[in-house]
């Protein structure tokens, strides 16, 4: 049986003030039930989110927009959302893209095989492919992306998606009436 904690806990006939002095023995390497991880490994991963994106945003600046067909785009294993999209509000988008156009291009990172993940854009992604489905674009319709790489592409998803808000109901009136 290996030492340390599990040892110590495994051992019969050990008593109160031996699990004591054992469990001392063992400060800073044992977290209170509320703390996931320590806070020095919390503070390094904000830091190296936060340089994360500095990087991305400087390195999106200067890349500029390429075509890429749709048929070569798919859901990148990297896009952190996991839970799928309502057909409802993948429907209303791609409505809205027939109508007016993709007006945000997505952020992709290269794959093998001449295919490309996007990172930031899947419920776009999904209603260009409803629309693709529909025959109303073709599967080689051009797409509008930044390519960044691969290392980028979770902090790229993050970002989008952690940033995101909803418009208030106030100012959907405000547009509406503006648009009127």
């Amino acid at each position: 049986m290996p030492s340390g904690i599990s040892g110590f806990l495994s051992k019969r006939g050990a008593g109160r003030a031996n699990v004591r002095q054992d469990i001392s023995n063992y400060k800073g390497m044992i977290m209170p039930v509320t703390k996931c991880e320590p806070e020095t490994t919390r503070k390094a991963s904000r830091k190296y989110a936060k340089t994360q994106e500095t990087v991305l945003s400087a390195l999106l600046a200067q890349t500029e927009e390429v075509s890429v067909p749709l048929a070569s785009l798919i859901k990148s294993p990297l896009n952190v959302r996991t839970v799928p999209y309502s057909a409802e509000s993948v429907s209303e988008l791609a409505d809205s893209i027939k109508c007016v156009g993709l007006l945000q291009n997505l952020v992709v990172h290269a794959l093998p095989g001449d295919r490309y993940g996007v990172a930031a854009g899947g419920r776009r992604l999904a209603a260009l492919n409803m629309l693709a489905e529909r025959n109303i674009l073709p599967a080689d319709w051009p797409v509008r992306v930044k390519v960044i790489p691969q290392e980028l592409a979770t902090a790229a998803s993050m970002t989008e998606n952690g940033q995101r808000r909803d418009m208030h109901p106030a100012e959907q009136i405000a547009g509406f009436r503006a648009m009127a």
